[in-house]
């Protein structure tokens, strides 16, 4: 398996490959499965040589991985292209499979997608890469297309404290530990604020709304 291209509306998501990026393995394959079975099947192409790295244009995403081997820096061709792509302005992201692997020249104070910590954060066991690409896939799109999909979704949560209050506490944190944004009026509504207007509000700026249907909301709904 090797890196793929993303072609979408406002620019294009260049992935170089992980064999381009000395960073090959069992584990970046099916990190690109993942990452590639949530792009439509028009929108990839595959990058693996040198001749395919093509001018990055300002509206681009490029995404790297971090070499294998602690300390080693990439080949000379893919720190051309980095720095070309740092120059005209694209977005840059660095994928560093494991902890140790640490981006390289010119990306060597750049912030990895950690997919180590991606695991943690979602509970996947240490050998769900492919799941880890999937959720890469979201952010990436997100990056190149703001009005498609959120890196980050703020979810409203509706629900009746009479029986639900718990259960949404439960939920709340589960939501936040996957780096998204729930809302729910107990928590997140400012003493003192209208709680109506507050409401309409927070479902307004929010991009998900998430109804917990308990048995004394039942009624609410006929």
């Amino acid at each position: 398996m090797h890196g793929t291209a993303v072609y979408v509306k406002g620019g294009t998501l260049r992935l170089l490959s992980a064999r381009m990026c000395d960073a090959a393995s069992d584990e970046a394959d099916s990190f690109m499965v993942g990452l590639t079975a949530k792009v439509p099947a028009q929108h990839l192409v595959t990058i693996e040589r040198d001749t395919q790295l093509d001018r990055p244009e300002p509206e681009d995403v490029v995404v790297v991985f971090a070499p294998a081997k602690p300390g080693r820096q990439w080949r000379a061709s893919v720190q051309a292209y980095l720095q070309q792509a740092h120059d005209v302005g694209a977005d840059i992201i660095p994928v560093s499979l494991r902890r140790d692997q640490l981006p390289a020249a010119p990306l060597e104070t750049a912030t990895s997608f950690s997919v180590a910590e991606t695991l943690k954060s979602y509970r996947l066991g240490p050998a769900q890469f492919r799941e880890a690409g999937s959720v890469f896939a979201r952010l990436a799109v997100s990056r190149l297309w703001p009005t498609y999909s959120r890196e980050r979704l703020k979810l409203f949560l509706s629900y009746r404290r009479a029986d639900a209050e718990y259960l949404i506490r439960i939920l709340a944190s589960a939501i936040f530990d996957l780096n998204h944004q729930p809302s729910r009026d107990l928590a997140d509504i400012r003493p003192g604020a209208a709680i109506a207007a507050s409401i309409v509000r927070e479902i307004d700026e929010s991009d998900v709304f998430v109804l917990c249907d308990t048995p004394e909301a039942a009624g609410d709904h006929a």
